[in-house]
């Protein structure tokens, strides 16, 4: 786990999409010789689900793997931690970035979609958008974890219960980033994992609803 400030965030590591382009050189016999075109900048981000907490009185957020945010939250239960659930953007390329939306892809059992949960950019917790994401630099976006239960709840009202979400990122000039799939049992809403695997047996109507 580590402490971020969200106004310079550590990088993250997760799947990537990348654009490049070749070099080459031209060949002349005249007086400019060998000339070596230079590749252009490459856009490579990587996109990452992260939980983090905040402690009363601390500034910034503890920010880290979501599947470990729960059991975090319950060892400093003392400390009265707020939990909250984001996406960390890293820019692993050499160009510089605008990035206009980041938020999570929520699927249902079979791929079903649950739609897109946009994040708006929270205060103290997370950069502005659009937001200028220069190479080698990162940038976070985190919301209260309360906000997830609507997502939830839209679901759960027909009958699907989320599993898996994913971080998405799309930049300004159309390109949309997408990292990898985490287990929505890994994220910190659910009593337990029994509880999970309950709701989701009542989304196939293999139980009943209390």
């Amino acid at each position: 786990m580590s402490r971020r400030d969200p106004a310079r965030p550590a990088a993250a590591v997760t799947d990537t999409g990348t654009a490049t382009a070749s070099t080459g050189s031209i060949a002349n016999s005249g007086i400019m010789g060998n000339v070596t075109l230079t590749p252009p900048p490459t856009v490579d981000l990587r996109v990452t689900v992260e939980g983090g907490l905040t402690f009363p009185g601390t500034p910034g957020i503890v920010a880290g793997p979501i599947a470990y945010i729960a059991a975090v939250a319950a060892l400093n239960r003392d400390k009265q931690p707020a939990t909250w659930v984001g996406v960390t953007v890293a820019n692993t390329g050499t160009a510089d970035v605008e990035i206009t939306g980041v938020g999570w892809t929520v699927e249902a059992a079979g791929g079903a979609p649950l739609g897109h949960w946009w994040f708006d950019p929270f205060p103290g917790r997370s950069n502005l958008l659009p937001y200028r994401l220069l190479s080698h630099e990162g940038g976070a976006w985190f919301r209260p974890v309360d906000e997830l239960d609507a997502v939830i709840v839209e679901g759960l009202r027909r009958r699907r219960v989320p599993e898996r979400v994913r971080g998405v990122a799309v930049t300004g000039s159309g390109l949309t980033f997408t990292g990898p799939w985490v287990p929505a049992v890994d994220l910190p809403i659910w009593a337990s994992a029994e509880a999970y695997a309950r709701l989701q047996a009542i989304a196939r109507g293999e139980a009943a609803s209390p």
